[in-house]
């Protein structure tokens, strides 16, 4: 569900708090890297070990979340389904009036798709721009710190600052699909205390905090339980995770690209019913 879709009210809370000063809050430009510098390096391996360790994170190949998700009055209930590294296919389903909404999204790390089941079914269509790039991100999220070099992704050490009346490491991340991220990261624990990335309100790019709830040890590994989404402080998502599944079986399809199998037709901009996933 993107931002774009939030109550008129939640549009217009969002418009005043950014109408003191006019700014948008995006990135000043800055050139992308060439490499993670050592610092970053040092900080990234240090949050891999308060996790449980690189090497048991790598023998994770797939990830079950269910929970619930809570947007202004709207409730969800969630399901995501990864599979490492940068896989998602996320369910989304709400009771309204006596009527079930029901509808999923999904990336297999470079295309995204998304579409609606109850209580009509729509025809499959591309998710592009930010709601891509945010996407993109949910499905890494879980694994993004394993072998990000390789991967593509930059990260810049910024200094310290403190953070939720916390000291942090702040590190800025330059996503190898064209994200730019901020990361907050507990100097004494190493976890991270804060994602900031985009997010699209009103139709202009503002910069929201993703503050994780807690952490879950599940097979030796810390798991986030969820996220307090905000932006200047005012929460507008919130996402808590009640089970967690390592490693279930996951069908192939699940991640199958609408190109790939036919439903659809890029050109066109038409598609075809496929079977349900």
């Amino acid at each position: 569900m993107s931002l774009a879709r939030l109550s008129p009210v939640l549009f217009l809370l969002f418009g005043l708090l950014f109408s003191a000063d006019g700014k948008s809050g995006i990135w000043p430009s800055s050139k992308i890297p060439p490499a993670t510098d050592k610092t970053s390096a040092r900080i990234l391996a240090l949050h891999l070990a308060s996790r449980g360790g690189e090497n048991p994170l790598w023998l994770v190949r797939s990830l079950r979340l269910e929970g619930t998700l809570q947007e202004g009055r709207r409730d969800f209930s969630i399901t995501r389904t990864y599979r490492a590294v940068e896989a998602l296919h996320e369910t989304r389903e709400r009771q309204h009036l006596g009527w079930t909404y029901r509808s999923y999204r999904a990336t297999d790390g470079s295309a995204a798709w998304e579409r609606d089941l109850l209580p009509e079914r729509t025809s499959m269509h591309k998710v592009s721009g930010l709601e891509r790039d945010l996407l993109l991100l949910e499905a890494a999220l879980p694994f993004l710190f394993l072998n990000y070099e390789e991967k593509g992704h930059r990260f810049v050490y910024r200094g310290e600052v403190r953070f939720a009346g916390r000291d942090a490491y702040l590190l800025h991340g330059y996503l190898a699909w064209g994200m730019e991220i901020d990361l907050h990261i507990d100097r004494k624990t190493f976890r991270i205390l804060n994602y900031r990335h985009p997010v699209r309100v009103a139709g202009e790019k503002v910069l929201a905090d993703r503050m994780p709830l807690g952490l879950r040890k599940e097979n030796g590994l810390w798991w986030e339980t969820g996220y307090d989404f905000r932006i200047r402080g005012a929460s507008f998502r919130t996402v808590r995770y009640t089970a967690f599944v390592l490693n279930p079986e996951l069908p192939p399809e699940l991640f199958r690209p609408p190109e790939s199998s036919g439903v659809w037709l890029r050109k066109q901009g038409v598609t075809r019913e496929p079977a349900d996933r």
